[in-house]
């Protein structure tokens, strides 16, 4: 039970995943060793936190990253306390701050709960720093730990640091060579019925395609000569990708990246030199982000509005 609100997230059904935390306490009143109990209560608690951010609910999320945070302090327990912080960085993920994304993950893996968490932290720090532009101290991190996961047996862990370095390989010039190696984490996440890790590589590739259409990527950067044929269709397949991202984020229960699509559409509009839509999808993101108190990515709109 206690890991049933993260397979169930990861397989499309976060209103399932959501709402199963009543169903949760009523279990732990059940389980008679204290330390069971516990890891049940942090390990569950954590899972339906994380279920709310994916849906948008960055609120209740946030509020149960607290719990855990609290929980941590008052008991020396380093699981809860790392897996608040790992619940902090959904929902920074979600709210598009990369900055705050990469010192949650950090403060995850400082808690040294046990080597998974660590690893886990580093993944999210580098993740961070990578959308912060930072890629070499990305690249640094990713290496850094990235052969220990597969040396433990960690398959899962290990194909995120492998995915996560594709996404630097990318920022860092090797264009071509990375979308393929995308596409193709993307097929494998599709095999294993992980639909949340299907909507999140899709949504590398969108981005990408939004930054080459847009020119961000350096000409100095660029490693592979193949980016030339990309230029002239990036804006039409980055156009085309986001879309698709709507329908399955609505389909698979994932409206919390709704904002952050919203937000490349607007991008992308703007690039277009589509005016109309581009305000559309600032005003959409505001829309979807009304309820929620911290202004990082309204910020960014109000910025990009200034520029229309």
């Amino acid at each position: 039970m206690a890991w049933l609100s993260w397979v169930l997230s990861n397989r499309g059904h976060t209103e399932r995943a959501a709402g199963l935390w009543t169903q949760l306490q009523a279990v732990l009143a059940s389980v008679p060793d204290p330390t069971d109990r516990r890891y049940v209560h942090i390990k569950g608690m954590a899972g339906v936190a994380i279920a709310h951010a994916l849906r948008g609910d960055t609120l209740a999320a946030r509020a149960m990253a607290q719990e855990l945070l609290d929980l941590g302090a008052e008991t020396g327990n380093r699981r809860a306390s790392a897996m608040g912080h790992i619940v902090r960085v959904y929902v920074y993920q979600i709210l598009g701050d990369a900055e705050m994304v990469a010192r949650e993950g950090r403060a995850a893996a400082a808690c040294q709960a046990d080597p998974i968490y660590v690893w886990l932290g580093e993944i999210y720090a580098a993740s961070g720093v990578l959308g912060c532009g930072r890629f070499e101290e990305a690249e640094h991190l990713i290496e850094q730990h990235r052969a220990e996961p597969t040396l433990h047996g960690y398959g899962l862990l290990a194909d995120g640091y492998r995915g996560l370095a594709t996404m630097a390989a990318v920022a860092g010039g090797h264009v071509t060579r990375g979308m393929r190696e995308l596409s193709a984490k993307r097929e494998s996440s599709e095999a294993v019925g992980d639909l949340l890790g299907c909507v999140q590589v899709h949504f590398n590739v969108a981005r990408a395609l939004v930054v080459v259409a847009r020119g961000e990527l350096s000409v100095s950067k660029v490693k592979n000569p193949g980016l030339m044929l990309l230029l002239p269709v990036a804006a039409r397949r980055g156009r085309a990708a986001l879309d698709q991202l709507i329908a399955d984020i609505e389909e698979h229960g994932l409206l919390g990246f709704r904002p952050a699509v919203e937000y490349e559409l607007a991008r992308l509009s703007m690039h277009q030199r589509r005016s109309k839509d581009a305000r559309a999808h600032l005003d959409a993101v505001d829309h979807l982000l009304a309820a929620e108190p911290y202004a990082f990515l309204r910020t960014q709109v109000g910025k990009a509005r200034a520029e229309l």
